[in-house]
């Protein structure tokens, strides 16, 4: 209850106490040493508002004290002294290794997503057809294979062709899956499943952000799920693509820059 923010403004000028002199001697009366009789230690940080909020119904969190390669474990009670806050951390363990700071430097993580940078340019939306997954055929490739598409010749005959198609992205929950319209389908074309006599006709489409990805060095359109808040900067250059939200987007993967100015005339 008497920490304050000068406490924290005067860190670089702080000294640790010493009882003994240069050759050892102490004033009759005075400590000489300090006895600490449990492993239960307490950190007092300042924060901000919107810290705040993040920390007020929170128990607990893990802690990376003084970069250390470990973290510990710390109950937390956010508190208010005049009108500045502070978290105050209670920890059970390592006392032996901070009892003789005054101040440490930690780092609490509470929100944590890997994923991709790309930047912002390189992501644009694109309408692309919805079809169901069951009349999707693999083939031609690990990511790859096509359709089976039914017309009628001028004798009036069924004819069937396969279309190859790239994937542009599955929803497997739903059991859809995205193809764009590249001009190999188009709509009012029908398809026709696997060993069956169902037919789909090709209307539905759905606009998609995505990229172009040119590792085969033509443009192929994979769909990606941008975050943005993920830095709490929406004026940065880059979306965070986490692992789970870019289809067939892995690192180092080669993609176009200005996606928008891609097909320009």
């Amino acid at each position: 209850d008497k920490v304050t923010n000068e406490i924290f403004a005067n860190e670089n000028s702080y000294v640790l106490k010493v009882s003994a002199d240069a050759d050892g001697k102490v004033e009759s009366g005075s400590p000489i040493y300090k006895l600490i009789t449990d492993e239960n230690w307490q950190v007092a940080v300042p924060i901000s508002g919107r810290q705040k909020d993040l920390l007020t119904d929170m128990s607990y969190v893990d802690v990376l004290i003084d970069n250390k390669k470990f973290t510990a474990r710390a109950a937390v009670e956010v508190i208010t002294n005049g009108a500045e806050d502070y978290l105050v951390l209670t920890f059970y363990n390592y006392m032996v290794n901070y009892a003789d700071k005054r101040f440490v430097n930690i780092n609490i993580t509470l929100k944590s997503i890997s994923g991709l940078k790309i930047p912002k340019s390189s992501v644009v939306e694109k309408p692309v057809f919805e079809i169901p997954y069951r009349y999707f055929m693999y083939g031609g490739g690990k990511n790859t294979g096509g359709f089976t598409r039914i017309t009628t010749n001028n004798k009036n005959e069924t004819v069937s062709q396969r279309v190859e198609m790239d994937i542009c992205y599955i929803d497997r929950e739903n059991e859809l899956i995205y193809v764009v319209n590249d001009g190999e389908l188009k709509a009012g074309d029908v398809i026709i499943g696997e060993n069956s006599t169902e037919t789909f006709v090709l209307s539905k489409t759905k606009n998609l952000k995505g990229v172009y990805n040119i590792n085969k060095g033509y443009p192929r359109f994979k769909h990606v799920e941008p975050i943005t808040d993920i830095i709490n900067n929406e004026n940065s250059e880059y979306y965070l693509i986490p692992e789970d939200k870019g289809y067939y987007i892995h690192e180092y993967d080669n993609i176009v820059l200005n996606a928008a100015k891609l097909f320009e005339e």
